[in-house]
């Protein structure tokens, strides 16, 4: 079923496993990734660079994938189908679900709305 649904900063999506084992889906929130273009900056505030692109000063890594994407993503939920009864459950991480802000828990409620009507499309 996979599609990808953004809607603000919620985002439903499927993902690769850690293990290569497959794919899952999930809900993520997407933030503002601090270091997303500032490696020069932070080069000439007395970062220096490692061999593998990392930036090092004093007891601080950060890795160089940091400074390659615009966002960051943060698990909310992950769906597991139950296509026996054609329906899904929302497992979330934690309480996440429950500490987002009035307009993300708008959009994570709509995202789950139409995961579902997505599912009954495809029934």
């Amino acid at each position: 079923m996979p599609a990808r649904i953004r809607i603000g900063n919620i985002e439903y999506c499927e993902s690769k496993r850690p293990n290569g084992t497959g794919t899952y889906e999930e809900i993520v929130l997407l933030y503002p990734n601090k270091y997303f273009g500032k490696k020069e900056s932070m080069l000439k505030d007395g970062y220096s660079e490692n061999t593998d692109g990392s930036l090092t000063k004093g007891n601080t890594t950060i890795s160089a994938s940091c400074f390659a994407v615009q966002e960051c993503r943060c698990l909310i939920a992950t769906i597991v189908w139950n296509k026996s009864h054609d329906e899904f459950d929302v497992n979330s991480v934690g309480t996440r679900a429950f500490k987002l802000d009035d307009t993300n828990t708008k959009n994570f409620k709509r995202t789950l709305e139409l995961i579902e009507e997505m599912n009954a499309r495809e029934a």
